[in-house]
């Protein structure tokens, strides 16, 4: 800003122009957008941060009626802003929307003080604008995730590194019968002891160390007693400057599944046992696909019994193993 660019706007006060030269320096070198305009509303400077915010150039906006930045949906609260300052009130970080040049929205915090003359009149407005859009994205990104994570059904949790409690999801307290306001703050340990403490351990030190584990099943136990089976992953959690600080965990009930597994595996064994008591067998073969055969200990016996006398089914032995 030049004092020959200011004197162009008829009736600015001296004092103003003053002080906006003494204040030019810094102006210039600040990362906030920093304009100063009449109570009428003519911008009177520009600095270079704000024509990086709002899109306009200084010789575009220094002239121009403040309102060019305002959305007309915040014309309501220019006036107000107005009103207070013009009584000689400072305002403080007021959140707020701009426009932008391209048409696009811009959230700002504002501050803004009266600027007086020599007679301690209010003739104008100096506004600090710093640009909180960033900081509003991943305030509302962090918001969309907690509330993901809040309501996801696998219990999700999180600690620092000495394995303390820093957050614990719905999921977690329908697992473990925990409340958050029970277990943050609390050492994740307390609730868990024997072979399931070893075990928790053992994977903590691995996530702490930076190591991600995927998958993990292993058994955990219920505020009531009851025991039941999980698959849990953790993951370390970093830093900005890569050290880290904590780990988080995912933990999936899979009691069912696991139950299922081990019906399974009972009912072969016995299935197995019946066929050997009662010297039978039994094979499957799909045929369709041309997928493996399937045999029983029974059949594979019945099979090497016959081999000597009829050498083909060696070959008939190699698909179906005992």
């Amino acid at each position: 800003m030049t004092p020959d660019r200011l004197a162009e706007i008829e009736g600015l006060p001296a004092e103003f122009v003053a002080a906006l030269l003494v204040a030019d320096a810094a102006i210039d070198s600040s990362d906030d957008a920093i304009v100063s305009y009449r109570l009428d509303g003519t911008i009177m400077s520009w600095s270079p941060t704000a024509e990086r915010l709002y899109g306009w150039a200084t010789a575009e906006a220094i002239g121009q009626n403040i309102e060019m930045i305002v959305p007309e949906a915040q014309r309501k609260e220019l006036s107000t802003i107005t009103a207070r300052f013009t009584q000689g009130e400072r305002i403080d970080h007021l959140e707020t929307t701009r426009s932008r040049k391209d048409g696009r929205r811009v959230q700002v915090s504002l501050t803004i003080s009266p600027i007086h003359d020599s007679d301690e009149h209010v003739v104008g407005a100096s506004c600090v604008a710093h640009d909180v859009s960033g900081r509003q994205r991943s305030e509302q990104i962090r918001a969309l995730f907690a509330a993901i994570v809040e309501s996801a059904e696998d219990a999700m949790f999180s600690t620092d590194p000495h394995g303390y409690v820093t957050s614990w999801n719905r999921g977690a307290e329908l697992l473990f019968g925990f409340s958050a306001t029970e277990m943050v703050g609390r050492f994740y340990g307390e609730i868990i002891e024997g072979e399931e403490l070893e075990d928790f351990k053992h994977v903590f030190a691995r996530a702490v160390a930076g190591e991600r584990l995927s998958h993990h099943e292993t058994t955990r136990t219920h505020r009531d007693g009851t025991r039941f089976d999980v698959s849990m992953s953790l993951s370390p959690i970093f830093a900005p400057d890569g050290s880290i600080v904590g780990e988080s965990a995912v933990l999936h009930e899979i009691t069912e599944r696991k139950q299922r597994e081990r019906d399974l595996a009972e009912s072969r064994a016995l299935l197995e046992q019946t066929q050997r008591i009662g010297h039978i067998g039994a094979w499957t073969f799909e045929v369709a696909s041309n997928g493996p055969l399937i045999c029983t200990s029974g059949v594979v016996r019945d099979l090497r019994n016959r081999r000597a006398s009829q050498p083909d089914i060696g070959g008939l032995l190699r698909t179906c193993p005992p």
